[in-house]
């Protein structure tokens, strides 16, 4: 019950995982990083990179995730996914907004 993107962002590897009421986000590699998102809550995130290693809280301020699919002529599915987050780490106020779309290959 949950969408999951992996991707490579500046040369780690990064996977954003979204379920009914929560978001995640791990990077590994040079920097490594877990962040958990929770609307209207405090959530402990870590840090990892060049031997340093710590913890921080944000507050999710608002979290909004939805998909859509429509099914194409050669039967498989076009899948198009957005998220919205707004967060605060400290006095730093954060808008992030995502959006995917792929082709889902539907099993014959």
């Amino acid at each position: 019950d949950c969408t999951r993107f992996d991707y490579s962002l500046d040369g780690d590897e990064c996977t954003l995982t979204i379920n009914s009421d929560k978001v995640v986000q791990v990077r590994r590699g040079k920097q490594n990083i877990k962040m958990t998102f929770k609307k209207n809550s405090e959530s402990e995130c870590f840090l990892g990179s060049d031997g340093f290693s710590g913890a921080f809280t944000v507050f999710t301020r608002d979290l909004t995730f939805f998909d859509r699919a429509r099914d194409l002529p050669d039967g498989n599915r076009a899948v198009i996914a957005a998220l919205s987050l707004s967060y605060s780490l400290g006095e730093q106020q954060t808008e992030l907004d995502f959006s995917a779309r792929y082709i889902a290959k539907v099993k014959k």
